[in-house]
C-alpha cells in the first residue's frame, strides 16, 4: 500500500467518525447509510475504520450512544 492510500484511507476513517459523532443520535445510522453517505462500499468502509480506529463501526456507534446515555442519567 503506498503512503498515499493509507493516508486517503485515514482521513476517510476521521471523516466517518466525525460524522458518526455528530449524527449518532439516529436511529437509522448504519453501516449501509454510511457508505451510501461516503460513496464507498460497505465491506471497505469498515474495514479502514476499524484499521484506523480500532473498533468497528457498529461499536463506535453503540459507544457514543451509551456514553450520551450516561451523561444524560448522571444529570
Amino acid at each position: 500500500m503506498s503512503k498515499t492510500t493509507s493516508k486517503t484511507r485515514a482521513v476517510l476513517a476521521e471523516q466517518i467518525a466525525a460524522y458518526i459523532d455528530i449524527h449518532f443520535c439516529e436511529p437509522a445510522l448504519t453501516l449501509g447509510k454510511l457508505s451510501g453517505i461516503f460513496h464507498f462500499n460497505a465491506n471497505y468502509i469498515s474495514y479502514t475504520f476499524k484499521e484506523y480506529v480500532g473498533t468497528g463501526v457498529s461499536r463506535y456507534i453503540a459507544k457514543k450512544r451509551m456514553e450520551k446515555a450516561c451523561g444524560l442519567l448522571t444529570k
